[in-house]
């Protein structure tokens, strides 16, 4: 983006925080984040600290209802019956982030696919989907087309693809 300072950023699945902490730092406004592991929330927030810039992260799971990791993957199930996670408990049920100008979510495909909706609601325009095995890929792509999306690149590297995707 040309002017990242009149832009918010989500990071669904935030890991250790490293992509908003960049959002941050390029001047992204505001930045927030969120993850399903208690762990990997802490470890942004401290990394976040360690760089100096500010990011609301929270401890969520998708999945309207789901207050579970293992109920957000029951849910999936339909979609990728051989997905099998054990989680801890998350909040859930409403939405806790604003929608955002940019998202990135890397997130597990199958969940992508379960949960396009609620993730489609989070991303204004530009959502950047990521950690998809390259044979989910089309499935992940259909899905957020189906929702207005449209593919504008995809990456691919070894049998991992990640996808830039924009809608008006």
């Amino acid at each position: 983006p040309s002017n990242p300072q009149t832009l918010s950023f989500l990071d669904m699945g935030c890991g250790s925080g490293i992509l908003s902490i960049a959002a941050a730092k390029l001047g992204f406004s505001p930045v927030a984040g969120f993850d399903i592991d208690e762990d990997a929330v802490n470890a942004s927030r401290e990394n976040a600290a360690l760089n100096g810039v500010s990011v609301d992260y929270r401890l969520f799971a998708l999945g309207k209802g789901a207050v579970t990791l293992d109920e957000s993957i029951e849910a999936a199930k339909g979609v990728y019956p051989d997905l099998a996670l054990q989680g801890r408990d998350v909040g859930s049920g409403s939405a806790p982030f604003a929608p955002a100008d940019f998202v990135v979510a890397n997130i597990l495909g199958p969940l992508l696919i379960a949960f396009a909706d609620e993730i489609a609601s989070y991303a204004k325009k530009t959502l950047i989907v990521s950690g998809i095995l390259e044979e989910l890929y089309p499935e992940v792509l259909a899905a957020f087309e189906s929702r207005g999306f449209c593919e504008v690149s995809r990456k691919t590297i070894g049998e991992w693809t990640t996808g830039l995707l924009c809608r008006d």
